[in-house]
């Protein structure tokens, strides 16, 4: 992986309230394993990545320190209007599927 996965992991894992020991118990991993992930010195598997990523409410391309990819959103979500749509906007619709994916979540619960 790269110094971007490690940032974004700590950053992620800090943003939802989590320790590594609880983030760790959460995808079946040690503390110390996630301390090495946070530090670079180790690199999760793919399977292992999902699960991280589900867990801290974000994509796998967001937690691998990829560029979004707004104005491919955009354009899906609008269509040919996709420039008159501003970054807010598309944030508050991220927001909203972030709840949805949420809300069902616990109801699956």
């Amino acid at each position: 992986m790269n110094e971007m996965f490690s940032l974004r992991l700590r950053e992620l894992r800090q943003a939802a309230g989590l320790s590594q020991k609880a983030l760790a118990e959460m995808v079946d991993a040690s503390q110390q394993t996630v301390a090495k992930w946070e530090r670079g010195l180790a690199t999760p598997n793919p399977e292992t990545v999902a699960k991280l990523a589900q867990v801290l409410n974000t994509s796998t391309d967001s937690l691998l320190g990829m560029p979004e990819r707004n104005s491919d959103i955009k354009f899906a979500l609008w269509g040919g209007d996709a420039d008159e749509i501003s970054d807010e906007m598309l944030e508050d619709v991220k927001r909203y599927a972030r709840f949805i994916k949420e809300q069902q979540r616990m109801q699956d619960k």
